[in-house]
């Protein structure tokens, strides 16, 4: 699911992905798991089993959070987080595989975070048009991240496909090891006046 929230002037938004369903939130979530803080366990899917009958054993919310603000007059910054909200994902077969299957969903989500973080730093933006080209960008990459999301999915066979779930494995855990120079989540934005 891609969810999206939204406020403008100190501007917060986020996309949360959930087996494309588009939803939207008012903040992020509170006991949100942010990226790199531990490594997923079922105990952390909290939320009510199968609540839309879907034929799968687990499902899980992850987001990417983007917050705009700026620490010094002119000197914008961009806080960009994968996290992952406990109570909006659930399990109900706690098959090993399937843990591991949900993890590569959250690594997706830090993924297009890095590759948002990345763009973000190698952008000039106009200084009075910055925050609305920063979340233009931001909704690319997430429907870049849904389709991706989609393919995994797909390809894995929702984890049923044990060869092509290790495979999967291995080339988000590649492609975040590329993309390491954009772990961090504080990006400060490079603007020009007009």
């Amino acid at each position: 699911m891609v969810t999206k929230m939204g406020k403008l002037k100190g501007l917060t938004w986020v996309m949360l992905y959930f087996s494309g369903y588009l939803a939207t939130f008012a903040q992020a979530p509170q006991d949100a798991i942010r990226w790199g803080t531990k490594e997923l366990s079922w105990s952390d899917f909290k939320g009510r089993p199968n609540p839309r009958g879907l034929p799968i054993g687990a499902e899980t919310m992850s987001v990417i959070h983007i917050e705009i603000s700026e620490v010094q007059p002119h000197h914008p910054q961009a806080i960009v987080e994968a996290l992952f909200d406990p109570q909006k994902s659930w399990v109900s077969n706690r098959h090993p595989l399937l843990l591991e299957h949900e993890r590569v969903h959250f690594a997706i989500s830090e993924l297009y975070a890095r590759k948002l973080r990345k763009q973000l730093g190698n952008m000039t933006l106009d200084e009075a048009t910055h925050e609305d080209q920063a979340i233009h960008l931001f909704h690319q990459m997430n429907r870049q991240m849904d389709q991706y999301q989609t393919q995994y999915d797909r390809e894995t066979d929702f984890s049923r496909n044990v060869a092509m779930q290790a495979k999967w494995n291995e080339d988000i855990k590649a492609q975040l090891q590329k993309l390491e120079e954009a772990a961090e989540v504080t990006v400060k934005l490079k603007v020009r006046a007009k």
